[in-house]
């Protein structure tokens, strides 16, 4: 993990200036499990801040070129600002998971575009809506939301509201 935290602030990574309060430095691993953090000073959302997708955590051989991991799905392709592919991982810790085969990324630009792709069942997910569902386009049908991220003081997550802070995403469900 110290590694990981080292690379992203090393390298300028989206993120790395979140850790300004962290004193890498000084900070250590103490056992194979143990990572002993100081700051510079206090900084209560550090385990919230390394949830985030900007805080991938790594092996020391780690090749971007080459991605391997742990999880349910493996790497077969990349192409950058248009797609990623992911197969399922027959070594999946979890046995009998993923229920899926495989799973498709696809980049998509400007939020209007991904509500009338999901509209339209060419994606059955889009993540990171900033403005309210599409720019105004409205919440499409069937729409259920997912990994809501509220505004301060929003009452309902994925609710028309008129902070343009909110962040939501939406999943086309059929049936």
């Amino acid at each position: 993990m110290l590694f990981s935290l080292n690379r992203i602030v090393s390298s300028k990574f989206p993120g790395s200036t979140s850790l300004g309060p962290v004193d890498l430095g000084s900070s250590k691993v103490a056992t194979p499990t143990t990572l002993l953090v100081k700051y510079h000073q206090p900084f209560a959302v550090l385990p919230e801040m390394l949830a985030s997708v900007y805080f991938t955590m790594v092996p020391r051989d780690f090749d971007p070129k080459n991605p391997d991991g742990t999880g349910p799905f493996k790497y077969q392709s990349f192409t950058p600002g248009v797609s990623s592919t992911f197969l399922r991982n027959p070594n999946y810790w979890h046995s009998g998971l993923p229920h899926l085969d495989s799973v498709v990324t696809t980049n998509i630009a400007d939020e209007t575009s991904q509500v009338n792709a999901l509209q339209s069942n060419q994606v059955d997910v889009v993540d990171f809506l900033v403005t309210g569902f599409g720019g105004g386009v409205g919440r499409p049908a069937g729409c259920t939301s997912t990994s809501p991220r509220p505004a301060a003081g929003a009452h309902s997550p994925c609710a028309p509201i008129r902070s343009r802070s909110t962040t939501c995403g939406c999943v086309r469900r059929s049936g």
